[in-house]
């Protein structure tokens, strides 16, 4: 027994002195091992709190990985083995024949008991992640809802969730379609192949991620890789420095996602502009608004709506030129004159006076976030 756990100590690191485990529990699992494996006859289910099972559940939550358990347990079962056969060879009284039987008896026993330190081993690992991420979704939780106050408590969540506490920080808020599927399955792994770190609430409905980013501009970066992964929509806040705006920038990302961009935006960012600021300190406002200018535009059939809002948009964008609307709409100069002309029809607004289209453009924007209040479409 001394022999085998020297050799564990030297040749194995996650068992070296002053590591994991100290020399002596070390000791008393080898003898506890080697006593179960010579005078234990497997068959059917053995008890949970058997020493294999006792071997693998310890070594889980002692954090060595499983490969160094397997080796060891190789080394352990090889010696013992090995001492085993010295003392049936010096007996004269053992023929070759139970020499072999009695190797055949042992590796089967072995392979017994390797199945069962690794069954417990993984059934142990599959345990501690649940809890872990059990307490990291609880700690996202705490920092979008604001329970987490106390700038220590900050800190050391933080620190746990492997977040910065300041730094380029993004909330994203992300709805399955259908319900009942991942909102947005792999976007861990997925995140961190581009060097954003992210942390998770997973609900059957939602998923609210809080993702730090390399620098301000991997906003970008991060959008493709959850319009990839989105089986939904996805709305994210714009960029901030302090983990304590959390928050507000769940907010931020709750107002995008139920937010109206063209039909083929899965990923929608708040747009960080004085008007959007203004839409999402007062949404009632800022929906009564939308109504009252664009009520006549909003009853039309989705179709014919759409097609208005999206012309007088890309004309704004265009600052104003119907010819370049007409080539990114694909459509002639004159059909865009007269989408506008039925705008100003509906809504008795002129696009050509600069204070109307303000209106209009106000209007707009704040029907694009939040709709007309209670949005079933939203």
């Amino acid at each position: 027994m001394d022999r085998t756990v020297t050799h564990l100590v030297t040749k194995i690191a996650s068992y070296r002195e002053g590591s994991m485990l100290t020399r002596e529990r070390l000791q008393v699992i080898v003898r506890d091992n080697f006593d179960y494996l010579i005078n234990h006859e497997p068959g059917g289910a053995d008890p949970w709190n058997s020493p294999p099972r006792r071997t693998g559940d310890l070594h889980a939550h002692s954090g060595i990985p499983l490969a160094d358990v397997l080796s060891a347990y190789r080394v352990g079962f090889a010696m013992l083995w090995e001492t085993i056969t010295q003392l049936l060879m010096k007996n004269e009284d053992v023929s070759t024949v139970e020499v072999i039987e009695a190797a055949t008896e042992m590796w089967w026993r072995a392979d017994h008991f390797g199945q069962d330190v690794t069954d417990a081993y993984r059934y142990a690992t599959t345990g501690i992640l649940l809890r872990q991420e059990h307490e990291r979704s609880a700690m996202v939780e705490a920092l979008i809802t604001g329970t987490i106050v106390e700038q220590p408590a900050v800190w050391e969540t933080a620190s746990r969730l492997e977040i910065p506490e300041t730094g380029h920080l993004l909330v994203a808020v992300a709805v399955a379609d259908p319900i009942s599927s991942d909102p947005i399955p792999g976007v861990v792994a997925a995140l961190r192949e581009i060097d954003i770190a992210s942390a998770w609430r997973l609900a059957p409905h939602q998923a609210v991620g809080l993702l730090s980013l390399p620098d301000d501009d991997d906003a970008g970066a991060a959008m493709q890789c959850m319009e990839k992964l989105s089986t939904g929509r996805v709305g994210i806040s714009s960029v901030y420095k302090h983990l304590a705006a959390t928050p507000r920038a769940y907010y931020l990302a709750s107002v995008a996602l139920r937010s109206r961009p063209r039909p083929d935006v899965k990923v929608r960012r708040f747009d960080d502009t004085p008007i959007a600021a203004l839409v999402a300190a007062a949404p009632d406002a800022a929906a009564a608004i939308a109504h009252n200018v664009l009520g006549p535009v909003l009853a039309l059939p989705p179709h014919d709506r759409d097609t208005l809002l999206d012309t007088f948009e890309t004309w704004l964008q265009c600052s104003g030129s119907v010819s370049e609307t007409a080539a990114r709409a694909y459509c002639h100069p004159n059909t865009v004159r007269y989408r506008l002309h039925k705008l100003a029809e509906h809504t008795g607004r002129l696009t050509e006076d600069p204070a109307a289209a303000s209106e209009l453009n106000a209007a707009l924007q704040a029907w694009r976030l939040v709709g007309q209040g209670n949005d079933s479409q939203a």
